[in-house]
């Protein structure tokens, strides 16, 4: 298959059960790209739980138990998936500590939306990829977990450090790849304070100005101090009002892991699911010829919007304050340019 990635979104659209094949594959490009502008907005829209506007397939973990077992062992054998590498952090020989993390709640706490209906792996499908102390002795854990084939990740944060161990989701539960290193930036007082958890033989890399992850072009990032493949440090954050966000990637000996950009949230307001509010179809007009005329222009604002057979828009996202008005704020003008009303 080609490597193109229009031709192998046209490739994936064709294959799949659902959607309208080219238009559908342009569509998912242009998703992505109108993404990366809505991230440029990234320190008041959290991420967002949407419907996707095609029936791509998801991400398949490939990677193997032989790894973990290798790296158990004392073996020196490179670490293809985070989910096999070694737990990393302070407490990571704590197992009181690990035990919490591991069963720490994926549920968002969001009415109508279960961590069953996103992503929840069973407690035998999770790992710890790290757990430890972090900036002024908050605990931060990482874990990914295999579902359905694919593999997710949660950040927890200690809520509390002076009530035991109590961990809160800090972001929404995603999907990612074996090889891809993960990150979560703490953006309290314009200060960034970053934790990247890669594989022990990875290098991370780190840029505060990323415009796009539609490329294959990372010279602006620069290498960042690592422990085994774990960052804890302050790093610049994009000067305010810039048309950029935080990203990071990854190089080992076998090449470089694509960039993608890392979780934030401000430990010093509100965050996790006490700060998402749920925005779903159900709220939005029932009007068959509603979908087909607003779906575009919700894409093209970055919006992961859907027609439903029977025409109406399909939506489901959990979104910080900021990001319910920017979600409303751009329906009101499409519905207006679009003739709608």
């Amino acid at each position: 298959m080609s490597t193109d990635v229009r031709t192998l979104l046209h490739d994936l659209a064709a294959d799949a059960p659902r959607g309208r094949g080219e238009e559908t594959a342009d569509l998912v490009v242009d998703l992505h790209r109108a993404q990366d502008r809505r991230r440029l907005r990234w320190a008041g829209v959290a991420a967002a739980i949407a419907v996707v506007v095609a029936a791509v397939p998801a991400l398949v973990d490939r990677s193997g138990p032989t790894e973990a077992s290798a790296v158990a062992a004392g073996g020196s054998a490179e670490v293809s998936s985070l989910f096999d590498a070694p737990t990393r952090g302070s407490l990571a020989d704590d197992a009181d500590a690990v035990a919490v993390a591991a069963s720490a709640s994926w549920e968002t706490g969001i009415a109508g939306i279960s961590a069953g209906q996103i992503l929840d792996p069973a407690p035998d499908n999770r790992h710890v990829a790290f757990v430890g102390e972090v900036r002024g002795g908050q605990v931060w854990a990482l874990v990914i977990g295999r579902t359905s084939g694919q593999l997710a990740y949660a950040w927890f944060v200690d809520t509390d450090p002076a009530d035991g161990l109590t961990l809160q989701l800090a972001g929404v539960p995603t999907r990612t790849t074996a090889a891809a290193p993960l990150g979560l930036l703490d953006v309290a007082g314009g200060v960034g304070y970053l934790v990247v958890v890669a594989r022990p033989e990875d290098q991370v890399r780190y840029s505060p100005a990323v415009t796009s992850l539609f490329t294959a072009d990372t010279s602006g990032f620069e290498d960042l101090p690592s422990a085994g493949g774990v960052v804890q440090a302050e790093v610049e954050l994009p000067p305010a009002g810039a048309a950029a966000a935080p990203g990071i990637t990854a190089t080992s000996a076998a090449g470089e892991v694509p960039a993608r950009w890392v979780d934030s949230f401000d430990s010093s307001r509100p965050f996790g699911p006490s700060a998402w509010t749920r925005v779903e179809s159900s709220q939005l007009p029932s009007d068959p010829s509603y979908g087909p005329l607003i779906q575009r222009c919700m894409v093209a604002a970055g919006w992961g919007v859907s027609v439903s057979v029977d025409g109406s828009l399909g939506f489901d996202g959990l979104l910080t304050g900021e990001g319910v008005d920017a979600f409303w704020a751009d329906l009101d003008r499409c519905e207006t340019s679009t003739g709608y009303r």
